[in-house]
């Protein structure tokens, strides 16, 4: 059998502003569309903390943008998180009070639902969360939305103090923003990921957390979650959380989201994390795919990596991922696309990324989209185009 071969060339390229904060990015199943949130801190009603594109023969087209609507100037608001659902017609966009102008230890998360012209379908401003030691980055996470598109999910800190952290898991109903479910659990968590499973002919729908330790220690006099760190899953059944099973990762300071792929016959998913540091005589990083079949968890592949590493990222067949690697946190690095393999071969790359980038594939995967910070404070150009398109051929 030929061994794959793959081309990826630069489309179209974007700067825009976060604050030195991540971009999260949604493309549609055709390429002709695309959703980014920008988590920038919201200080100016002229600032875009989210924006609708067309996508025109490769090239950005700008359609809808949204400003903030709400100034703090002792405190700003902060844009947390944001998705488009399958079907492209609805979009998630989750910010917080940061605890109000007067920096209480309790804040508020807002949730709101548009179409692509930013009419509001729905909106929720009520959920508490735990704001406790300042540059945590659990605030809230989220706003992602089930394989039906009927559910949207966040996770959030209930309890941050030196000693504890707590999370809570919260199932929201995609329509009305109405409570589903809720479950809690020890650490702090950088998201969850929904995938459904069919067992006995019957779907299942589940979600993987990732659950960063129980208390602090202290990363370049930063605040850090210290171990144990895990990968846990739940199945959504009958409006409620049902813990299945979870997993230690081999980490000493921090692991990053999780990533997941379902297969076409459904029976099993591949997840995916990384970890930074995963021993004192061993600065560099660790990427692990799980495979989760509906009971259990258990390590398939594992890759050594850079200090920093998020994804992989995986596309829609299964048969590529890509893998994005930093020295450090704020500073440039590149992603390859990979062979899904036991090897992981790479494909293509090293590519030049922004710091915190991200990346989708639309459905037949012809279409990457990159999205990362427009500056951190370590120095950057700030011409670096932190988000682009690539046209993948394989």
């Amino acid at each position: 059998m030929c061994e794959p071969t793959l081309k990826i060339k630069l489309s179209d390229s974007l700067i825009r502003d976060t604050g030195g904060f991540p971009c999260d990015a949604s493309i549609s199943k055709c390429a002709h569309h695309a959703y980014l949130v920008y988590e920038i801190g919201q200080t100016s009603t002229s600032q875009i903390i989210a924006e609708f594109f067309d996508i025109d023969d490769g090239l950005f087209v700008s359609r809808a943008v949204l400003h903030p609507d709400i100034i703090q100037s002792d405190n700003p608001f902060s844009t947390d998180d944001g998705h488009a659902n399958h079907r492209f017609d609805r979009f998630s966009l989750v910010d917080d009070d940061q605890g109000g102008p007067a920096a209480n230890s309790t804040g508020l998360i807002r949730v709101r639902i548009f179409d692509k012209n930013f009419n509001s379908q729905a909106i929720r401003f009520d959920i508490p969360f735990a704001v406790g030691i300042p540059q945590t980055t659990f605030s809230a996470i989220g706003g992602t939305f089930s394989p039906n598109d009927k559910f949207l999910q966040l996770t959030y800190l209930i309890d941050a103090t030196p000693n504890h952290l707590r999370t809570r898991l919260h199932i929201l109903n995609a329509s009305d923003l109405s409570d589903v479910a809720t479950t809690d659990f020890d650490g702090g968590s950088y998201g969850a990921e929904f995938f459904d499973l069919i067992k006995n002919g019957k779907r299942k729908t589940y979600l993987a957390v990732s659950s960063q330790g129980g208390t602090f220690q202290f990363e370049f006099n930063n605040p850090a979650a210290a171990p144990p760190f895990k990968v846990l899953v739940y199945r959504l059944k009958n409006n409620t959380l049902k813990f299945i099973t979870d997993t230690n990762l081999p980490a000493l300071i921090s692991t990053a989201s999780i990533t997941s792929f379902v297969p076409e016959e459904g029976n099993i998913a591949f997840l995916g994390a990384s970890t930074s540091q995963i021993a004192d005589s061993d600065p560099n990083g660790e990427l692990q795919i799980l495979v989760f079949d509906g009971r259990q968890l258990r390590t398939c592949n594992t890759k050594k990596t850079g200090l920093t590493t998020s994804g992989p990222f995986f596309d829609p067949t299964g048969e590529f991922l890509v893998i994005n690697e930093q020295l450090n946190d704020g500073q440039l690095g590149f992603f390859t696309v990979n062979k899904f393999n036991k090897s992981l071969k790479r494909l293509a790359g090293p590519i030049s990324s922004a710091p915190l980038s991200l990346f989708t594939f639309n459905q037949n995967s012809k279409w990457l989209l990159q999205a990362g910070a427009s500056f951190f404070p370590l120095p950057i150009p700030n011409t670096f185009k932190n988000i682009n398109l690539y046209r993948v051929k394989f």
